[in-house]
């Protein structure tokens, strides 16, 4: 290819990417405003809002169909709630069960070893280490340190298995193993050894794009890898442990927090901080 065809052919192909993701911002804004309607108790009008957004993108994520489900449920709408229901049930059925299977197993193993003996180690590492306290028991540190190594070991072949299984099939979402697709997720927060996400952004970058992972999921993944290793965050969507330490930006940070939220569709107005539970979060307020 010639060099000018070539610089054609990649103007033509950022001409296009620019109108596909413009095209995916206004479907979430639409969704926003969907909920809006809904909040307001304007049913009728969010369930036209929710199918307008609908027709914007090719691939629609059934847990927005499941939000016009519970609308339609309230309205006595027996035709929605029919053809809703069914359209839910088929998305979330498994077009690969082999995959599937493969998946729910990993999940398994990913969640044993976040319970009793591995969570005390994993607990007393970042006690000891990562957040240096000089107070935890040097003696019961050693103790668990073989088990936490376990716990890493065993963490990375998971991760490992995972891409190898994305590189193979492409992202798995709910288009291919159904409603585990929220396993694979929580499999992806948990690689939090990707230093500044190099490897799993060009995946959820390309995933975010098809309509496969949500923009809030997309960000907290993202979001929550630069926390642990740096105390930042791009969109500041993972919950800060102390609002003093851990929030690492100031008042005149927040618009270009917005302007990168809304660019891959997390669409609001303004922005708040507020404590829940002992942690910081920047919460959205939607005023259209």
């Amino acid at each position: 290819m010639s060099v000018h065809k070539t610089v054609l052919f990649g103007i033509l192909l950022f001409i296009n990417w620019s109108i596909y993701a413009q095209t995916e911002i206004d479907f979430y804004t639409q969704i926003q405003r969907a909920k809006v309607l809904a909040e307001q108790k304007d049913l009728s009008a969010s369930i036209h809002t929710y199918e307008e957004a609908f027709k914007l993108i090719d691939y629609v994520h059934s847990s927005y169909f499941q939000e016009v489900l519970v609308l339609a449920k309230k309205q006595k709408d027996s035709e929605r709630v029919e053809y809703y229901t069914q359209k839910i049930e088929l998305q979330q059925r498994a077009k690969a069960p082999v995959l599937k299977a493969k998946v729910d197993s990993l999940f398994e193993i990913d969640q044993q070893i976040r319970m009793g003996k591995y969570a005390k180690a994993i607990t007393y590492y970042w006690r000891k280490v990562a957040n240096q306290n000089p107070d935890t028991s040097a003696k019961k540190y050693r103790q668990h340190m073989p088990v936490f190594e376990e716990f890493e070991r065993q963490n990375a072949s998971n991760i490992r298995y995972l891409l190898e299984l994305m590189e193979q099939n492409s992202y798995l979402g709910e288009e291919i193993i159904g409603a585990s697709d929220d396993k694979v997720e929580i499999i992806m927060l948990h690689f939090d050894k990707d230093e500044g996400n190099r490897i799993l952004k060009p995946i959820l970058n390309e995933a975010l794009a098809k309509g496969q992972i949500t923009p809030l999921l997309y960000a907290q993944i993202l979001d929550r890898h630069l926390y642990t290793q740096s105390n930042q965050q791009t969109y500041w969507t993972w919950p800060c442990a102390n609002k003093g330490e851990k929030l690492a930006f100031t008042e005149e940070d927040i618009p270009q927090i917005l302007s990168r939220r809304e660019s891959i569709g997390i669409i609001q107005s303004d922005l708040r901080q507020i404590k829940k539970r002992g942690y910081w979060l920047l919460i959205n307020e939607i005023r259209l």
